[in-house]
Formats: structure tokens, sequence, C-alpha cells
């Protein structure tokens, strides 16, 4: 058999070396987490309560919410009790806001902005 991340196949892949490029990138953002097995369970049945118990999106925006917790060391627990009023449209503009906060500025999510061109360069353009 050979060794392909995407499929099991008998037919021998044709550039190995792409095998290896691919093992080191699918595990490339992996990040390893501990979690508190009790703080996992309430922050989802948090989640479920806001989301109509829609399992899926509950399970995304518990990993999204221990993700920011990590990267800004807060403690998810008292960021769960000051979204208790907020409804869900507002739990994610908060956690986009707060993902948006470690990324650069070039890769913000969930906002447009409407880019103002030079002057000098938009006279020179001809529509």
């Amino acid at each position: 058999m050979s060794n392909n991340l995407y499929a099991s196949t008998n037919v021998g892949q044709t550039v190995d070396k792409k095998l290896g490029t691919r093992k080191f990138f699918n595990g490339h953002y992996v990040q390893s987490i501990n979690i508190d097995p009790s703080e996992h369970q309430a922050v989802k049945s948090f989640f479920l309560t806001k989301t109509n118990n829609d399992e899926e999106t509950a399970n995304t925006l518990t990993d999204s919410l221990f993700e920011i917790g990590v990267i800004q060391e807060i403690n998810v627990m008292e960021l769960i009790d000051r979204l208790q009023t907020e409804t869900i449209d507002d739990i994610q503009i908060t956690l986009i806001a707060m993902i948006n906060n470690v990324r650069k500025k070039t890769s913000v999510l969930g906002f447009s902005t409407n880019r103002t061109p030079n002057p000098v360069v938009l006279r020179n353009i001809v529509e």
C-alpha cells in the first residue's frame, strides 16, 4: 500500500517528496491546549443554550473560545460570565473582535473596509 494522506491506494504516488511536505504543513498549525473537562462542558453547555442546541455550532464556538483564552491569557469562565446576557450575534461579534486582536490587519475576519485609493493614482485610471 502506498503512503497517501488522502486515501488508501495500492497505486504508488508519483512524487514522494510532496508527501513529506504535506505531512509537515498538515500539522504545522496544530496546537495542543490542556482543557479542564468540567470547564469544557460548562462552556459547551453555555453555547448549546445560546444556539438552540445546535451541536456543531456550539462545538465550534467552544473551541474558538478556548483558543482565544489561551492566546490572550484570559480565563474562559470569566469570559462566559461576561457573555451571559449577550445575544448569539453579539457573542459572535465579540469573539471575532478578540480573534482580530491577534491577527495581522491584512487578514481581519468578519469586517469589511473600503479602501480609499490614492488621488494621484486615481486620476490616472481611465474607466
